[in-house]
């Protein structure tokens, strides 16, 4: 029996499934007994996918042919790009992902900047990368709307904040104390795509929207619900970004710390810049995606584990645990 949704019959390609953003968006889709198709890179990852009920298809970002492969047939697309430190390299396969929609002919594309996206130009090599692939996206007549979530909570239990929250009862990170964030859990980012997806009328609108989670949260207030959460004293250090972009150069290579802190500089320049986030439009609201607050998803954690050596794998750009914006 139809749902009333025409999307409904055929597959929905996901983009980043191996990653904490698109992974949910594929749990989520899957639960709600939707067809859904999961774009690979590696051959080996697609058994697992497989296994669970999604279809998956091995493709690469950097080869246009395997990502028409890959979309024919599809509904909708949700496209997640990887956090990637070449701007250049993010805008082709953006574009190719794009392209490969248009060629298609999906009923909707559905872009997670998986960052905000200022609208006006900011000299920021990754912010005006994503402008410039938005951009193609409202050029390409696909019918699109495009999600621009703030920070994600999950860069809280990151390996590189975990084990001082843990270890010494200090947020370490590299937002001054005074600017206040709408952090979201990237599980509500992948409902709201889920409930979005299910409406054509949404997801082809040309809208953009600005995700944030239900608490505006500066310093001493992310402290404080950590506190309440954990049941001991937890303090907001800010991170000098100079130390913060050596640090990530260090661990990650160059010049992963030096885009990154980029991004950062810009959030302590507009300090401001989160607070319409918060309140999501009526037409979002409607959805009745449940968003999560912050001490709740503390105490959902496993701290002890986040914190452990082995949590600081060298996961990469792939699953969305590289510090970054919004991941």
């Amino acid at each position: 029996m139809s749902d009333g949704n025409p999307m409904s019959g055929q597959p929905i390609l996901v983009y980043g499934a191996d990653g904490a953003q698109g992974s949910p968006v594929v749990r989520r889709l899957l639960a709600a007994g939707r067809p859904v198709r999961v774009l690979v890179r590696r051959p080996e990852r697609a058994a697992g996918w497989r296994a669970l009920g999604a279809e998956a298809v091995v493709a690469d970002l950097d080869d246009p042919p395997s990502l028409r492969r890959a979309t024919d047939g599809a509904a909708a697309v949700s496209l997640h790009l990887p956090q990637g430190y070449d701007p250049a390299t993010t805008v082709r396969q953006g574009i190719a992902a794009i392209d490969a929609a248009q060629s298609a002919g999906v009923a909707a594309l559905l872009l997670n900047t998986s960052s905000p996206v200022p609208t006006e130009p900011t000299g920021v090599p990754a912010f005006e990368a994503k402008r410039a692939i938005v951009a193609h996206l409202r050029g390409s007549g696909v019918p699109h709307a495009v999600l621009r979530p703030t920070f994600y909570m999950g860069n809280l239990a990151g390996p590189w904040t975990a084990p001082s929250i843990v270890r010494d009862g200090v947020i370490a990170y590299p937002v001054p104390a005074h600017v206040p964030g709408a952090w979201v859990d990237a599980e509500d980012v992948a409902a709201l795509t889920v409930a979005i997806l299910a409406r054509p009328d949404l997801a082809g609108s040309g809208a953009a929207y600005d995700v944030g989670g239900p608490e505006l949260l500066d310093g001493p207030a992310l402290a404080a619900r950590f506190t309440a959460a954990l049941g001991r004293p937890v303090r907001y250090q800010a991170i000098p970004i100079d130390a913060f972009a050596a640090g990530l150069d260090a661990a990650l290579g160059a010049p992963a710390g030096t885009e990154i802190a980029k991004l950062y500089r810009w959030v302590e320049a507009n300090p401001r810049a989160q607070v319409g986030a918060q309140e999501w439009p009526e037409s979002l609201a409607r959805l009745g995606v449940t968003r999560t607050r912050l001490d709740g998803w503390i105490r959902a954690q496993d701290w002890d584990r986040a914190a452990a050596p082995s949590a600081a794998e060298p996961v990469g750009a792939g699953t969305g645990r590289v510090a970054r914006m919004a991941g």
